[in-house]
């Protein structure tokens, strides 16, 4: 049994589809057309939070804002930390709160140490939610976000999708759940084809979609330009398809507004641009899908057990959740969405943006070959280079010897993606805390190494 939502958030009732609201359109007709630091009009205007999620902090990063960081952050110092997208570096914001939970369990065990915290881990709720600018009941907790995509995936096909169309460039695991799942089912899945960058046409990819559902990653682990996600919605809601959105790379490294975008679903860890723990990830479903949908697995913490064969789930995004968490890996979520939230979406994409830039700018001059991302108005901080020629493992460990950490991406990560790229590829990501001197001392060393 799964109950109907009862707060009126939401986007014209349970049954609606969820659209852009007018300011929404509004904005994106008439965003700033500031430049981006490769060129091209700002795509990421469309992810700018609302008020309800503003940064606290304003302005370019100063010099000792970033020392600051840098200090709070202790694994700087050590390599030149290239390797963002796979997994970032923990502050001691983030350390700190896991290993005070960590301390009192040890002390008092661990329903004890759970009950002191009650209010801080209900709190990891409220920050995500500020983050993303949606409601807490609209927010549910996984370990990983491919697990959580497959829940959400599993609870739109029991309530009757039969088509959904992926991306070929989305994740991975998010391709091989949906095919996993069409047998036994009438799920149809389509992949749709993807240019150079990553990016499926999104009048293909609604089309193969149209009355089902569209999925497709925010930004891909191959590539480092974000989708057209305001083309896509608003063609999503004309052909009444569910939109399905791979955050994991985006999340922390440019704003998510998941109201303004129009997801359906939304998925994302904490290891990589947010700067949590592994082994924690989180489901945003909206109302339409908690009016209709209940996972395809139960658990006593998704639902009541209110009867020898009845299972009321709860009428929140919970009902996807397990009894079963790490109540200090939760924390350390929280902490590092407040800590996205106080340093600001917004200032975080612009200094990550000034920092590929720089790369691009001493890459030319060093005659190394610019990332494939260069000049693309909806660039981030992923940068991959790809060249049949070069054996990239060797390349990635050469870096790493000396002390940059970037990675190479091969078949097991993105085999379809890779198809168009002609095979695996090499990817250096960015963050806020890098600097201008991280990015020199790359720029020297890929460029010393290429020539070779």
């Amino acid at each position: 049994m799964c109950r109907r939502a009862e707060e009126p958030w939401r986007h014209g009732g349970p049954d609606a589809f969820p659209r852009l609201t007018p300011r929404g359109r509004h904005r994106s007709r008439h965003r700033r057309r500031d430049a981006h630091p490769m060129g091209g009009r700002d795509r990421f205007a469309g992810f700018r939070p609302r008020s309800g999620a503003a940064a606290m902090m304003a302005g370019p990063f100063t010099s000792s804002e970033i020392a600051e960081l840098r200090a709070q952050t202790p694994a700087t110092g050590h390599r030149i930390h290239l390797n963002h997208a796979s997994t970032s570096l923990m502050p001691r914001a983030v350390t700190g709160v896991m290993t005070d939970f960590i301390a009192l369990e040890q002390a008092v065990g661990t329903h004890a140490a759970m009950e002191a915290h009650a209010r801080d881990i209900e709190g990891v709720r409220h920050a995500v939610a500020a983050l993303l600018n949606c409601p807490p009941r609209n927010i549910a907790f996984v370990e990983t976000a491919s697990r959580g995509w497959a829940l959400a995936l599993g609870a739109c096909v029991s309530s009757g999708l039969r088509r959904i169309a992926l991306a070929r460039s989305d994740w991975g695991a998010n391709i091989l759940n949906a095919s996993a799942m069409a047998t036994g089912t009438a799920l149809e899945v389509s992949l749709v084809p993807i240019g150079p960058l990553g990016q499926s046409s999104p009048a293909a990819l609604v089309q193969a979609g149209a009355g089902g559902a569209v999925a497709f990653s925010l930004v891909p682990t191959s590539s480092g330009v974000a989708a057209d996600v305001e083309t896509i919605a608003e063609e999503a809601r004309r052909r009444e398809a569910l939109v399905m959105i791979d955050a994991a790379q985006a999340v922390g490294q440019i704003p998510v507004d998941v109201s303004a975008l129009g997801a359906d679903v939304l998925v994302f860890p904490a290891r990589k641009w947010l700067r949590g723990p592994k082994g924690a990830a989180v489901l945003f479903v909206s109302d339409r899908i908690l009016a209709q949908a209940g996972p395809p697995l139960r658990d006593l913490g998704g639902g009541t057990w209110s009867g020898a064969d009845d299972f009321l789930w709860r009428d929140d995004a919970r009902r996807f959740e397990s009894f079963e968490f790490n109540p200090a890996v939760r924390l350390g979520l929280g902490a590092a969405a407040r800590l996205a939230r106080e340093v600001g979406p917004g200032r975080i994409a612009a200094r990550i943006r000034a920092l590929v830039d720089l790369a691009c700018t001493r890459l030319a001059a060093l005659g190394a070959p610019l990332p494939m991302e260069a000049g693309d108005p909806a660039a981030t901080g992923i940068m991959t280079w790809a060249d049949r020629r070069r054996d990239v493992g060797a390349l990635v460990e050469a870096l790493r010897q000396r002390g940059i950490f970037a990675a190479g991406i091969g078949e097991s990560q993105a085999r379809l993606a890779l198809e168009a790229r002609g095979g695996p590829i090499i990817r250096a990501s960015v963050h806020y805390f890098n600097t201008e001197d991280e990015i020199e001392a790359f720029a020297t060393g890929f460029a010393a190494l290429w020539h070779i």
